[in-house]
């Protein structure tokens, strides 16, 4: 009796083992397959959208850089129809200049981490300033 159930646990493990092995190879996997410029990841972006304004609940004008020329489109819940090329020198070096660079935009998490810190340096100034008061009397 215990041979069978040593048997049917060492199967069991060595199940789980090869499902958990063949997840873990199918997400590093796909961790390079989209970090590596494929089709798959964003490392060559041709077409991003530089903005875009709603005019009315289902239609909106967009600015959008493609493949380095900058197009103007119009969005509809049925249709998308380019409205203008930007070509002017002018215009461009304008558009390029109002972009705001990735860089200082800051992350959720520096955004958060800012606030925590204000948070615990209010605490800490509070728990003082209680101390002193406790000393006081």
């Amino acid at each position: 009796m215990v041979p069978d159930t040593l048997g049917s646990i060492t199967r069991m493990v060595s199940s789980l083992a090869i499902v958990i092995g063949t997840i873990l190879l199918v997400t590093v996997l796909f961790r390079r397959l989209t970090a590596c410029g494929t089709p798959l990841g964003n490392k060559f972006k041709l077409i991003r959208t530089i903005t875009s304004m709603p005019i009315s609940p289902k239609k909106s004008i967009a600015m959008v850089d493609v493949a380095g020329e900058i197009i103007v489109i119009g969005i509809t819940s049925q249709q998308i129809s380019m409205l203008y090329k930007i070509e002017s020198d002018e215009a461009l070096g304008r558009i390029h200049a109002i972009e705001t660079p990735k860089e200082t935009v800051k992350s959720f998490r520096e955004h958060l981490e800012g606030l925590m810190s204000r948070r615990f340096r209010t605490e800490k100034k509070w728990k003082r300033s209680m101390g002193e008061l406790d000393e006081r009397l």
